[in-house]
């Protein structure tokens, strides 16, 4: 098994095959990055309730991607590490990821500066509540790990999320900071409605030797 840390700042990742498996047991289930140290400042966070989330924050990316061939299982461990700069108090974080579309995402563990979170999905949207109203400039930093499945035909919109041909296409497989928004897929304009990052941090670990492209 061969591990490949990448700095990058696109959402696109495409895996090829370049030898055959060696047989192997599938380690994606044991994959669990360990604990990490919040770098949020929790007493930013205030009492009243804003009702309301943003895409106006400073976000910053840090995660760990394992891509499982024989399986198709990617297991995602992020951190975001959000400042508010949106001019007004936010209550929760709305993140888009395709894998809770075409994945069949599941959490695995979801926390606010280190504290457990009761995020819900809907569609493309993880909805991730901070508990308390985060103050404009204050700093939050919420952890989202999950496991998916990639589709393994072209059909329809599967060629976003597939391991098929020998090849894995992963586009939009990391939560990034969006707003509620019904998957669609135009073949216009932007559907995803995502802010630019100044910091993407991504380190890559397969099941097998790849060549990775972004």
């Amino acid at each position: 098994m061969e591990r490949r840390r990448r700095t990058i700042l696109a959402l696109l990742v495409t895996a090829a095959a370049v030898a055959l498996p060696s047989p192997a047991v599938d380690r994606s289930a044991a994959f669990e990055p360990g604990e990490r140290t919040s770098l949020a400042a929790t007493d930013a966070i205030t009492s009243v309730a804003a009702d309301r989330s943003s895409m106006q924050l400073d976000a910053t990316y840090d995660a760990d991607l394992r891509i499982s061939w024989r399986s198709r299982v990617i297991v995602v461990d992020l951190t975001v590490t959000i400042r508010n700069t949106s001019g007004a108090a936010i209550d929760r974080v709305d993140l888009n990821t395709i894998a809770a579309k075409l994945g069949g995402m599941r959490l695995k563990k979801v926390t606010v500066d280190g504290s457990a979170g009761a995020a819900t999905v809907r569609g493309q949207t993880i909805s991730v509540p901070l508990g308390r109203n985060l103050a404009v400039n204050a700093s939050t930093a919420i952890r989202i790990r999950y496991r998916a499945t990639l589709r393994s035909n072209l059909a329809g919109s599967n060629w976003l999320f597939t391991r098929t041909n020998g090849i894995v296409d992963l586009y939009r497989w990391l939560p990034w900071v969006s707003r509620r928004t019904p998957f669609q897929r135009p073949n216009h304009g932007d559907p995803f409605v995502t802010p630019s990052s100044r910091s993407v941090t991504v380190r890559i670990e397969t099941s097998r030797r790849l060549v990775l492209a972004t």
